[in-house]
């Protein structure tokens, strides 16, 4: 749905190990993997021009999502 509406997909399936460092049940993150998970929205949302580093306006190069 993601993809066909050109808005940003995060796949955390394989991202997130699932291990008592990264979960503490089975489905609360611990720090650790809450780490994991910013960092690959971060990353999805600065490679889709959704967001930009300091000083530039990320609206300017955004995709329209309409």
């Amino acid at each position: 749905v993601g993809n066909a509406r050109k808005v940003p997909v995060v796949e955390l399936r394989h991202a997130v190990p699932a291990d008592a460092g990264h979960f503490v049940d089975c489905m609360h993150m611990t720090d650790q993997g809450c780490q994991i998970v910013a960092r690959q929205f971060a990353e999805a949302l600065l490679q889709s021009g959704m967001l930009s580093t300091r000083g530039e306006d990320p609206k300017s190069s955004a995709p329209d999502v309409n």
